[in-house]
């Protein structure tokens, strides 16, 4: 919701972005995780230049795969308390 509503106050006149940022050895993420921080980094800033350019709202993975908005329960959740901005 925040960045769709971020986005509609650019009036759609650039990128706006969200972009997880993958499972990286940090305290948080722990010694098993898959990333180095170096890596998520390098893989973050290597997507954000490719959509140098462009406009629109996007929800891409660090590999720059576009990531389906329904695919999270939070999602779900939010469609369900508010109905009339989804069918619009």
């Amino acid at each position: 919701m925040l960045l769709r509503t971020f986005f509609d106050r650019t009036g759609g006149s650039r990128a706006v972005i969200a972009m997880p940022h993958g499972w990286v050895r940090t305290e948080m993420g722990g010694p098993t995780a898959g990333l180095e921080i170096a890596q998520s980094v390098l893989m973050v800033v290597d997507v954000l230049t490719g959509q140098r350019g462009c406009q629109g709202l996007f929800f891409l993975s660090y590999f720059g795969n576009s990531l389906d908005w329904q695919a999270s329960s939070a999602n779900a959740r939010t469609k369900a308390h508010f109905p009339d901005f989804y069918s619009a």
